[in-house]
């Protein structure tokens, strides 16, 4: 879809187009009262840019003037592609630092592991907490016992 757009003409303009078969024109009066002529034309997709112009035409104008404006082109069949390129440059971008931070934490645990946890002196009640009380004296079986055999 192309646009071509004649602003702030008293009377409005013409607008024509070459190289184009099928458009269609809007006209508006401004506060001022002017006229903003809008034409849009549809571009087969087999159309070459280079043969399409849009013609103004404007009854002040010396006759047989015409007035060719480079045309602000809305492409649609262009942002497809446009959006596609950027979307995969952007996931190609994320995975490859995903990998990157990947590898290089891979990489860092390699070099220097973690320490060794620090050796303390653990107490025997801690590691054998049985062990140790059946192993101590205990002075009243001892002494019940002392007395059952005098």
């Amino acid at each position: 879809m192309a646009t071509c757009t004649a602003a702030n003409s008293k009377p409005a303009a013409n607008i024509s187009w070459i190289g184009v078969s099928n458009w269609t024109e809007k006209t508006t009066q401004n506060p001022d009262h002017t006229y903003t002529v809008e034409s849009s034309a549809s571009i087969p997709d087999n159309t070459s840019l280079q043969n399409v112009s849009c013609v103004v035409e404007h009854p002040v104008w010396k006759e047989g003037v015409h007035k060719t404006i480079g045309l602000l082109l809305e492409n649609f069949s262009s942002f497809p592609l446009t959006w596609t390129i950027i979307s995969v440059s952007l996931s190609g971008f994320v995975v490859l630092i995903l990998v990157a931070s990947f590898f290089i934490r891979k990489h860092l645990s390699k070099i220097s592991p973690a320490p060794p946890p620090a050796n303390r002196k653990q107490d025997v009640e801690e590691l054998e907490p049985y062990a140790s009380y059946v192993e101590r004296v205990n002075s009243i079986y001892n002494s019940s016992a002392e007395l059952c055999n005098a």
